[in-house]
């Protein structure tokens, strides 16, 4: 009877035993494909993460590519690949290789492309009073995300440029929202820089927080400034 008994318990604890380890192994099996599948999510979102969406390379031409991006400061929307960036010395299509790049060594989330005619007031002719020229302008969030933080600045275009203090959003301006701002020259150092010209042109864009410009270009003409 004991030895019944005994054959009986130890078939019940290695039976016991063998679901045990089954489902053990069930449940590091399982844990380790969770953690697969969420390893090999993470690097395919890293590696969407690293491309520059809905960016055209203006040399040749490859849409979304991945990379560090290069950006010309004083064109609208000039961009380049890396490998393009590369070969600066060799002509490109329509530009100035004397023009500055800003580096992007990742995609930032605003899309450049959004922003076509968001700086209203282009080609305005200004009045100089007492040594300044006032230019009044609207800013229109044409895209999706806030303009906050972002700043509209002058470019240079290689030129010399006169003083204009770059006007920064303060606060949030959501899509189709328009702000009113006024652009201040002090035309004061006009004969150092462009000795007896009649006319200057001074040209502004908007830019990221961190620089980056971005959205279209506007000029203003300031007329007869060496006789004023």
């Amino acid at each position: 009877m004991d030895e019944n008994l005994n054959s009986k318990l130890e078939e019940l604890i290695n039976s016991n035993y063998k679901k045990f380890k089954e489902n053990i192994l069930k449940t590091l099996s399982e844990k380790k494909l969770e953690k697969e599948k969420e390893y090999f999510k993470k690097k395919n979102e890293f590696k969407n993460s690293n491309i520059h969406k809905n960016i055209i390379c203006s040399n040749c031409f490859k849409k979304n590519f991945t990379g560090k991006r290069f950006i010309c400061c004083e064109c609208d929307n000039f961009n380049l690949c890396e490998d393009c960036e590369e070969l600066r010395c060799k002509k490109f299509i329509d530009h100035n290789s004397n023009h500055l790049f800003l580096k992007l060594n990742k995609p930032i989330n605003i899309d450049i492309n959004k922003y076509d005619n968001m700086i209203k007031g282009n080609n305005q002719n200004l009045k100089v009073e007492n040594e300044r020229a006032i230019a009044n302008i609207t800013i229109i969030n044409t895209g999706e995300e806030s303009l906050k933080d972002c700043f509209l600045s002058q470019i240079s275009f290689g030129r010399k440029i006169l003083n204009g203090k770059k006007i920064k959003i303060e606060k949030d301006i959501e899509t189709n929202e328009t702000i009113n701002c006024q652009i201040d020259l002090d035309v004061s150092e006009k004969k150092s820089l462009e000795g007896d010209t009649k006319e200057y042109i001074s040209s502004w864009r908007m830019f990221t927080k961190e620089g980056i410009p971005f959205g279209n270009i506007i000029s203003l003409f300031i007329n007869d400034l060496a006789n004023q």
